[in-house]
């Protein structure tokens, strides 16, 4: 009788051990899925509020595009709708589009140009190298130098001529003066018959000094523009001057009354 009352007491202990075991189990499951309810909540609103936040600064983007703030408190002050920034957003989107297309359109007529402008130098270069007229001989290259000495020469003849031309007793004087000079000595015949003379004699004196033979003058190219008749050479000399050789340098004497 003992042993059996015994047995079943310790088989209750047995029991309630087990019971008080698989509540404590159903306790920490309990707590331990709150735990992770609780942190898939915070992960979704983080989520949630990043993406909102991307949202907004994508909208903020677009008013900056559809309506620049300009600094000031009116603009500043603006607000829109999004649905208004969505809509302005589409029409600068189709704008831009047709001005692309606009611009496409413009750059293949301007390549068509071009190509056309190509075709038409290559037959300009079959019809010079075909042309039986065409001196083909090298063009001794035109140096720094002879450049700079052409450049001097026109400068100071100018200068000369226009030192000479000018009154300065009265702004009315001067003012009239300039604008004379400008009209009678800056004529487009005088100028290049200037010129003319000035590459004839700066090619002169290159030839004096180092002479070459066959040799194409590097000058002879230069198609300078006249519109004068032969028989005014002459008084082109008298109202712009002649180019003299002088001393180590060429100087161009000229008519102070020009």
């Amino acid at each position: 009788m003992t042993l059996n009352t015994d047995s079943s007491l310790l088989h209750n202990a047995g029991v309630n051990t087990l019971y008080e075991s698989d509540l404590d189990d159903e306790n920490y499951q309990t707590v331990e899925s709150y735990g992770i309810r609780e942190r898939r909540r915070k992960l979704h609103t983080e989520a949630e509020q990043r993406r909102r936040n991307a949202i907004k600064r994508g909208f903020e983007g677009l008013l900056e595009l559809v309506h620049p703030m300009k600094g000031d408190s009116l603009s500043s002050s603006v607000r829109m709708s999004k649905s208004s920034i969505l809509h302005k957003a589409i029409s600068m989107v189709e704008r831009l589009g047709k001005q692309k297309q606009q611009k496409l359109a413009e750059v293949e007529s301007l390549e068509k140009e071009v190509k056309a402008l190509r075709i038409l130098c290559l037959n300009y270069e079959k019809v010079v190298q075909n042309n039986p007229n065409n001196d083909c001989r090298s063009v001794e290259p035109v140096s720094d130098d002879t450049k700079l000495e052409v450049f001097r020469l026109f400068s100071d003849t100018m200068f000369r001529s226009f030192e000479g031309y000018i009154v300065y007793n009265s702004f009315s004087d001067l003012s009239a003066s300039v604008i004379n000079w400008i009209e009678e000595s800056c004529k487009p015949e005088k100028m290049a018959f200037l010129m003319n003379s000035i590459l004839t004699n700066v090619f002169n004196q290159n030839t004096l000094m180092s002479p070459v033979n066959n040799r194409k003058s590097p000058f002879t190219s230069l198609q300078v523009y006249t519109d004068h008749t032969p028989n005014v050479n002459q008084n082109l000399n008298e109202s712009i001057g002649i180019v003299h050789p002088s001393g180590e340098s060429s100087l161009l004497q000229i008519n102070p009354l020009i």
